[in-house]
């Protein structure tokens, strides 16, 4: 396993590490990752009091994937309220919830069977299928039946 189940308080000025490291947080107990292998940390934006949450990928040798977004060493980028964070083979599903404190946050793990990626996808074709339409790319909208153009049949000398 990567690292125990565990939920743990950290002050908000804390850079969380990740990696095979004695002194991260969170060991990595495999030889795959890297002795410093990712970083979360806590970030406020000039223009809001809601707190946001960055990562930056410390590993030279592995790129970290946030959801398809690829970051190699010493990038970093904001994490979005649901994502993938992978590397190697490691996949870790990450959703952030609000909060009221401006002192501490705190982290969950835990281990699942399945991927987070095979999960989401998952979720995903489990969506409903509408009776009088198909969903659109937009998803609140519906397109109708009679609002989709239809498949014409041409014969192959008519072109």
């Amino acid at each position: 396993t990567l690292f125990r189940s565990t939920k743990k308080r950290h002050k908000i000025d804390e850079v969380v590490q990740f990696g095979r490291d004695q002194s991260c947080p969170y060991i990595l107990w495999d030889t795959r990752a890297s002795r410093a292998q990712f970083v979360l940390q806590v970030f406020k934006r000039f223009d809001s009091s809601e707190l946001s949450f960055e990562v930056k990928n410390m590993s030279r040798k592995c790129k970290l994937f946030v959801d398809n977004v690829e970051l190699v060493y010493l990038n970093k980028m904001e994490l979005p309220s649901k994502c993938i964070i992978r590397f190697g083979d490691f996949h870790f599903l990450i959703q952030l919830e609000a909060g009221d404190s401006d002192e501490y946050f705190e982290t969950f793990f835990e281990f699942t069977t399945e991927s987070p990626l095979e999960e989401s996808l998952l979720a995903q074709s489990m969506q409903p299928v509408p009776e009088q339409g198909v969903t659109s790319y937009y998803p609140n909208s519906y397109l109708r039946y009679s609002e989709m153009e239809t498949a014409v049949e041409v014969d192959e000398n008519e072109f």
